[in-house]
């Protein structure tokens, strides 16, 4: 192990806790700038006014700048920018947000803990090669075949009285690598010992980098499988989203004195958001597949906007389907 009054030269040894590095000052200072923007929107504080109080709080200073967004706009920013559905997201996604809160994820650990779960998948394919597509749909042709036959050896039983030998079942052979047709040499089990030993290093490594609340006192499961790997991939890209969403809520609060927190936000996320009208088709199309679809929580919801949103790039790469005529809703 490592001796507590040497820590400043932590050395991370096997199958040993490792040392977090904590900023606690800077922590703070995050934590309290990721809070949910207190912006009062126009018709907000129509409703909010009332006639015995219309006096009272005159001479208060707006707290930002005034808002250039439309109003539907500003109400649809404000509940995308609410850190506390960024944080409820990291808990959905099973992040121990007390090891890991909004303010501590950085993109250099979700790219470190991409890196482990690549160098995972690698071992993995050492212990059970991929199989390529031509052998995949070549084993299925003959498990099709195979079933085919038994079919026939079953109704054959039905009209022959004497009894025949069965027909012996055809072994799987280990699949084709993808890289040629040759069998993948078998492993030996201290071969196999090795590499799943190198799987369990790597796993607590990842969970080292991204805490998760399931495992504080529970064991932690090895990264084994594709299903887990796979499961895990998706998280980090979601994480990376949260990330991102982060650094613009911070970068909004720094320019809170200067430009409204919701107009620096929709600046920030470069796209283009409009309130569909009412009155047109495209709305009446919209609210007529939400009525026919809506089940569970969502029914009996009352839809008070809908936005067309379209992101940086997206109307150039649409532009060949241009003259398609079946252009659809999805």
């Amino acid at each position: 192990g490592n001796a507590w009054e040497e820590r400043a030269a932590f050395d991370k040894k096997p199958k040993k806790y490792h040392l977090v590095k904590v900023d606690a000052e800077r922590e703070r200072s995050i934590a309290n700038l990721l809070k949910p923007f207190d912006v009062e929107i126009e018709d907000d504080i129509v409703e909010q006014q009332q006639p015995t109080n219309k006096n009272a709080n005159k001479n208060d200073a707006p707290k930002y700048p005034a808002s250039k967004l439309p109003v539907p706009l500003q109400h649809a920013i404000k509940a995308l920018t609410d850190s506390t559905m960024l944080t409820q997201a990291m808990r959905t996604a099973g992040i121990d947000t007390d090891a890991m809160p909004l303010g501590r994820l950085t993109k250099e650990d979700i790219e470190a803990a991409k890196q482990i779960l690549a160098d995972i998948r690698k071992l993995l394919h050492k212990i059970h090669p991929p199989a390529t597509p031509a052998a995949a749909e070549e084993k299925a042709d003959e498990d099709d075949e195979e079933e085919e036959n038994e079919d026939e050896d079953e109704e054959n039983e039905d009209e022959e009285d004497e009894e025949r030998p069965k027909k012996k079942k055809k072994t799987a052979a280990a699949p084709a690598t993808a890289t040629g047709g040759e069998k993948p040499k078998e492993l030996t089990l201290d071969e196999a010992r090795v590499f799943f030993e190198q799987i369990a290093e790597l796993s607590n490594r990842f969970y080292e980098l991204i805490p998760h609340a399931n495992y504080t006192v529970e064991s932690i499961p090895p990264l084994d499988n594709e299903n887990l790997l796979n499961e895990k991939f998706t998280m980090l890209g979601n994480l990376a989203e949260i990330q991102t969403a982060s650094k613009i809520l911070l970068g909004a609060h720094y320019r809170a004195k200067e430009l409204n927190p919701l107009d620096y936000c929709y600046s920030a996320m470069n796209i283009r958001l409009n309130d569909i009208e009412k009155e047109t088709d495209e709305y009446k199309t919209l609210m007529t597949y939400i009525k026919n679809t809506e089940q569970g929580a969502l029914r009996g919801k009352f839809i008070t906007n809908i936005y067309n949103l379209q992101r940086k790039g997206e109307p150039e790469r649409f532009q060949k389907w241009e003259d398609l005529h079946n252009h659809q809703l999805l």
